[in-house]
């Protein structure tokens, strides 16, 4: 079994593309599981440097370097802290590719973050859509 774990501000589309990725990852290949932790924008610095420190991920947080928006990692080890930079992971490792063009990149990154929020989400067509395909 492998286990990866994800986090990030879940307002950010590096967040939406790394968590869809994933979800991907496990619907092909039953030995992988995955833990999701979606914050809030105003808590994700502090939150980021706590995971850092307990990870012992230490570029994250350096003063020299800005806050990632999403950190993946799996058994201690941080796999990626940018989208891009998990998508060439995942198609070098397992060949799979993410399968949503930018514009559903930016609906789910809006849904999730209403979610979150507890914000019930506009009533336009569009928004009713993705609301149905997140439910699935």
């Amino acid at each position: 079994m492998v286990q990866y774990a994800i986090a990030g501000c879940v307002d950010q589309s590096d967040y939406t593309v790394c968590e869809r990725l994933l979800d991907i990852m496990a619907a092909a290949l039953p030995d992988i599981t995955v833990d999701k932790e979606p914050v809030r924008s105003d808590t994700w610095r502090t939150r980021v440097l706590e995971l850092a420190q307990l990870h012992g991920f230490t570029s994250i947080g350096d003063r020299d370097w800005k806050i990632a928006q999403v950190m993946v990692w799996r058994v201690g080890r941080l796999v990626a802290h940018r989208a891009e930079e998990f998508a060439l992971y995942v198609a070098d490792t397992y060949g799979l590719a993410l399968d949503l063009d930018q514009g559903q990149v930016e609906a789910y990154t809006q849904a999730n973050t209403r979610a979150l929020l507890g914000v019930q989400p506009p009533s336009g067509p569009h928004d009713v859509a993705i609301a149905e395909e997140l439910a699935e």
